[in-house]
């Protein structure tokens, strides 16, 4: 089902000369804000500074870090009729857009579990606010991958569509917050 992600990720294990560490990041990312943004940077940090505390006789790392996002049928599904704001490819090309992300796959169903067996990443990566769900796309794979929970700028597009509504400054929701935002 998803061919693609499984040849580019094979592709990267295969012919690369580094150690390979594959950072995986699943989401809607409808109206890209700073909460999205410092998710992405903290997963590809958070990874550098494990594989830093560790040696392996000297070989270096390659990290990718892989976006999978929710499909435009998946979002009304979940979401409502009203979203996603942007349709897929527009957050896909958003997305690819960032320096630090290095590929973006789109998925159909209304979890990322499928795409997250084609991947086999070996970092999943979740807001803190998800730790204690249950999440399909970790239970099956749960031995074989690490999934980091990181404290991420509070933040969701749902938020901001509200203050939008409401005629309200979205800058209020991060100064209300007292939250600093990675690497600024």
């Amino acid at each position: 089902m998803y061919r693609e992600a499984e040849s580019w990720v094979r592709e990267k294990r295969v012919y690369s000369p580094y150690r390979i560490s594959i950072i995986q990041v699943s989401g809607v990312f409808d109206l890209l804000h700073p909460g999205h943004i410092d998710i992405l940077q903290k997963a590809q940090d958070a990874v550098y500074w494990r594989e830093d505390k560790i040696s392996y006789d000297e070989q270096r790392w390659q990290s990718y870090l892989v976006v999978t996002i929710n499909s435009d049928e998946s979002v009304r599904r979940i979401k409502g009729p009203s979203r996603p704001v942007y349709p897929q490819e527009w957050r896909k090309r958003m997305l690819q857009s960032l320096e630090i992300v290095d590929k973006v796959f789109v998925f159909e169903e209304d979890t990322p579990e499928e795409i997250v067996k084609a991947i086999k990443p070996d970092y999943y990566i979740k807001g803190k606010d998800w730790e204690g769900h249950e999440l399909p796309e970790i239970a099956c794979l749960w031995e074989q991958i690490n999934v980091l929970y990181m404290d991420t700028v509070p933040i969701h597009t749902s938020d901001i569509i509200e203050n939008i509504k409401a005629d309200r400054p979205c800058a209020n929701l991060l100064t209300n917050l007292n939250v600093t935002i990675h690497g600024i």
